[in-house]
């Protein structure tokens, strides 16, 4: 992830050359609106995520005005199943701690996000 700093002492930036566009040490994300925090790192992910799966320019750019636009209409945005997936994954690469990291890239995720009660979970699974 491009805000993503690795190891114990801060200011290191990821070795995948990625350099966060604020100076997060500062303070600087502070004076942000959740508005404009929702944008910016909506933004990060997209770029990670299109870079990974290499995707075109045009690619990335139709899918963050569709976000745009649902941000502007409802608030929020959801992401689609593969955007929700890789998201997983790259948390549990990214994980130092966790010694079975190596299968990140066999991890399915199961998309309940439509279930709302205990039962609908219960039955999903």
């Amino acid at each position: 992830y491009p805000n993503y700093v690795h190891g114990a002492h801060g200011g290191l930036v990821c070795p995948a050359g990625c350099v966060p566009k604020m100076d997060m040490r500062r303070g600087a994300h502070l004076m942000e609106t959740p508005h404009q925090a929702l944008v910016r790192e909506m933004i990060e992910y997209q770029e990670l995520y299109h870079r990974e799966r290499g995707n075109s320019e045009a690619t990335k750019q139709t899918r963050v005005d569709e976000i745009l636009q649902e941000i502007c209409e409802t608030g929020t945005y959801n992401l689609t199943l593969d955007e929700l997936e890789h998201g997983a994954r790259v948390a549990w690469r990214n994980a130092p701690k966790c010694a079975n990291r190596k299968f990140w890239e066999m991890l399915n995720v199961m998309d309940f996000r439509h279930v709302k009660t205990n039962q609908e979970m219960f039955q999903a699974c």
